[in-house]
């Protein structure tokens, strides 16, 4: 909500309360009456006010949050894998889950180790390695990340937080000609 609906609201319900108050003075000679509405009306004024300032709060809230956030993506350029933050805030412990290629052949790909910092626009280079059978197989296995091999559908999740700490998740979609984001959440 703008400010000048805000501003726009709190002028006609003041000019209301005001010309119940002024209705009330004029016409009502019990004055014990007027004092109980005036009050009430008083709460009333005083609880929307109240629900108003919640709101704004919660807007403010909501617009600080994005203004901390991290959006980290993994990226593969030349062959290499890149973990990126698109956000504006830095990501903290971001972690890669590994990659199930096969459960019937027990293949994984797993993406180092968790990484403390990314700064907003920075991107790091990531160890990437394939096991099969719990053996390491360096990364031949990864193929299978590159949507121009990719024979399957195939998802990376990469867990991070923010300076708050608050978990994010995105997850990221492999498959033949194609790498996509396919969800962002917290």
């Amino acid at each position: 909500m703008g400010n000048k609906d805000h501003t726009s609201k709190f002028v006609i319900v003041a000019a209301i309360y005001f010309a119940v108050i002024l209705i009330f003075a004029l016409f009502i000679r019990d004055w014990l009456a007027a004092q109980t509405i005036a009050v009430v009306l008083t709460g009333v004024v005083l609880i929307w006010y109240t629900i108003e300032t919640q709101l704004l709060r919660k807007e403010s809230q909501k617009q600080t949050e994005i203004q901390i956030r991290p959006f980290v993506i993994v990226e593969l350029k030349n062959r290499k894998f890149y973990l990126k933050n698109l956000g504006h805030g830095p990501a903290l412990n971001v972690k890669i889950r590994p990659v199930q290629v096969s459960s019937e052949e027990s293949i994984i790909i797993k993406f180092g180790e968790t990484v403390p910092t990314i700064n907003p626009g920075e991107t790091i280079e990531l160890k990437v390695e394939g096991f099969h059978h719990g053996n390491p197989t360096g990364d031949f296995f990864t193929a299978h990340l590159n949507p121009e091999y990719a024979n399957r559908n195939l998802s990376i999740f990469i867990d991070y937080q923010n300076i708050d700490l608050v978990q994010y998740t995105t997850r990221e979609r492999v498959s033949p000609k194609k790498w996509e984001i396919v969800e962002y959440n917290n």
